[in-house]
């Protein structure tokens, strides 16, 4: 089963409705979501927004042991990557001039 971060600027968030929709769909055809917000957000939240928090994985304030696991994680996919950062970097280079 395919595995998915799904990042927000501020999540759960009751301005933003459609993301914790857009979550459940992708869940419903078969994915696994993981959500993930840059902030958490300060305002004050209903039951259901709540219940999204619990499982939301925030990037700041940062956490150490969340940092280690994460570069590890990018070090064991890295061969799957590969060829992104590759065409990336040539297609940055191309755009400088430099290649």
């Amino acid at each position: 089963m395919a595995k998915v971060a799904y990042l927000a600027n501020q999540f759960p968030s009751p301005v933003e409705p459609y993301v914790a929709e857009e979550i459940q769909e992708l869940r419903r055809r078969g994915l696994t979501v993981i959500p993930c917000s840059a902030r958490l957000n300060p305002a004050a939240l209903d039951a259901e927004l709540k219940s999204w928090a619990s499982e939301t994985l925030y990037l700041q304030p940062l956490r150490p042991k969340l940092l280690i696991q994460s570069a590890f994680q990018c070090l064991l996919g890295f061969p799957l990557l590969k060829d992104f950062f590759i065409e990336r970097c040539l297609r940055e280079a191309s755009h400088w001039g430099g290649g």
